[in-house]
């Protein structure tokens, strides 16, 4: 294969490779080990399992779940307790076939964290070749991007904590394919470039302290 024809289809193909080398072992327990801690995943696989088994009961007729789908089964008698916290319904509508065959939350997770590695790395390759035109450019920032454990304590992976079920780079992606216009861009541009001038020259000529009347020798 030339590095010329490589695409979105190859990019998925080499990061899921790298989600699963970067977290081995956890591949080798996917139906029962718990990717990072005993903390917020576990949280997520209670809400998944809520989820899931809440949409399959109204799928399969129960349409009287619906009124009582937030009422999840804690912090009882107190209702609607699964929006105490984020209730993760999109990453459920996700792996509800996985759920489905098999019951099984834990493993639904697992997919969804390994998943989070491979929609980074894919979401920000598409969107740095299509801002630079470079696929080298793109697959170096995906790396990149894919296989950082952390940013200033940031867990990248916990992205799937998100009540939304795009990755950033994805979303940024998508906004940058349907909604940018270049006109806009550009002036967004020079007025971002006429503020960094303009507060640099306040500093040169005046000192910023000067400029917004601080006090420093408080």
């Amino acid at each position: 294969m030339r590095f010329r024809t490589f695409g979105a289809a190859h990019a998925a193909l080499l990061f899921t490779f790298i989600a699963v080398w970067a977290t081995w072992p956890l591949a080798r327990g996917l139906t029962h080990d718990v990717a990072w801690d005993l903390g917020d995943p576990v949280l997520v696989i209670w809400a998944l399992a809520w989820n899931c088994s809440q949409l399959l009961a109204i799928l399969g007729g129960d349409a009287g779940r619906a009124a009582t789908y937030f009422d999840a089964n804690i912090f009882s008698p107190a209702p609607h307790t699964l929006a105490y916290s984020e209730h993760f319904i999109g990453q459920s509508l996700q792996v509800l076939p996985v759920y489905a065959l098999t019951g099984n939350a834990v493993l639904c997770y697992n997919l969804l964290y390994l998943s989070t590695f491979v929609l980074s790395g894919v979401g920000t390759f598409l969107l740095v070749r299509t801002l630079t035109g470079s696929r080298t450019a793109g697959l170096t920032a995906g790396l990149l991007f894919a296989v950082i454990v952390s940013a200033n304590e940031f867990v990248v992976s916990l992205f799937v904590s998100n009540r939304i079920t795009e990755i950033l780079p994805v979303a940024m992606f998508s906004y940058v394919v349907n909604y940018t216009d270049p006109t806009i861009a550009a002036m967004s541009s020079l007025f971002i470039g006429l503020t960094f001038a303009a507060v640099w020259l306040a500093d040169r000529f005046f000192g910023l302290a000067a400029v917004f009347l601080l006090d420093l020798d408080r």
